[in-house]
């Protein structure tokens, strides 16, 4: 197959994962939220839900990156910002490692 061709298929494959990534990722919000107590002083259930709605979720050469949208840095009081970006990055762990194993 020419470059151009093998192109086109890896960015969508890309596009695929980035949009399955996504959608699991939605499906284990409410799960994740709800068995974490600290999470709940934060921040509502919706406004986690929307966080996660909007997470960054890209895959370019070889690298899956997952990550609060920069617009949503204001969601939590500052005094809880790390531990949210922590709580963020351990769903985003969870998600990720979770829907490799099923695939």
């Amino acid at each position: 197959m020419s470059e151009k061709i093998m192109s086109g298929i890896m960015k969508a494959v890309n596009k695929n994962l980035e949009r399955d990534i996504a959608k699991k990722l939605n499906s284990l919000c409410s799960k994740y939220y709800n068995s974490n107590k600290k999470l709940q002083e934060m921040i509502s259930k919706e406004n986690f839900a929307d966080v996660i709605k909007r997470a960054n979720v890209d895959f370019t050469n070889g690298n899956l990156n997952v990550s609060v949208d920069p617009k949503d840095d204001d969601i939590v009081a500052e005094e809880n910002k790390k531990k949210f970006d922590e709580f963020c990055n351990e769903f985003f762990n969870q998600a990720v490692s979770e829907y490799f194993a099923i695939h």
